[in-house]
């Protein structure tokens, strides 16, 4: 990942294992939902009301959940409200030549930029206020500086069992602040 702006993207060969989960909606649910989340570094938290970016240790409650993907460059764990139940899955990754349980496939990773610029006077630990011109905040749990931009990794999972071309599923890997060259498509 030398240039996140470029042209130039290449399918890699992944061990992937996914395991199927189910919760219900009262707090035994939501309490094992954040045990699982507390295995990963990052989490975006869908509500009624809001959407938090926040890191893992940050979570102090899943009040008002919709949907929740816990993640680092090793998996994710996503939950989301279907009907009166939230029904999920957690997504881990290995090396293709590695030895263990899981499908092989082809992913494709992505580099998002996220929008905004940096909010003036706002020093807070380990995190990043990114405002809009029409008036979007969002608070992501990254330092970076004035220069830099976030930018979050995206996977996606090429069916291994189609014959066209299909993605089947995709997940969050990182978020993190890089200097950018900015430049136009010729």
């Amino acid at each position: 990942m030398n240039d996140i702006v470029n042209d130039n993207r290449e399918f890699i060969k992944r061990r992937t294992r996914i395991e199927a989960r189910k919760f219900e909606p009262d707090d035994i649910g939501l309490a094992l939902m954040q045990k699982e989340a507390a295995g990963y570094e990052y989490a975006v938290i869908y509500r009624l009301d809001r959407v938090d970016f926040v890191r893992c240790d940050e979570i102090e409650d899943l009040d008002k959940l919709l949907e929740i993907r816990a993640f680092n460059k090793d998996g994710e764990f996503r939950a989301f409200k279907a009907g009166c139940k939230f029904i999920g899955r957690k997504r881990t990754d290995y090396q293709a030549n590695s030895n263990g349980e899981g499908t092989i496939t082809d992913t494709l990773d992505e580099y998002h930029l996220l929008w905004g610029s940096h909010e003036a006077g706002v020093n807070l630990p380990r995190k990043t206020v990114l405002t809009e011109y029409r008036g979007t905040k969002l608070t992501v749990p990254v330092t970076s500086s004035v220069d830099d931009r976030v930018i979050v990794t995206v996977r996606n999972y090429l069916n291994p069992n189609k014959a066209v071309f299909e993605f089947d599923d995709f997940r969050l890997v990182d978020i993190f602040a890089k200097k950018v060259k900015e430049y136009a498509r010729q």
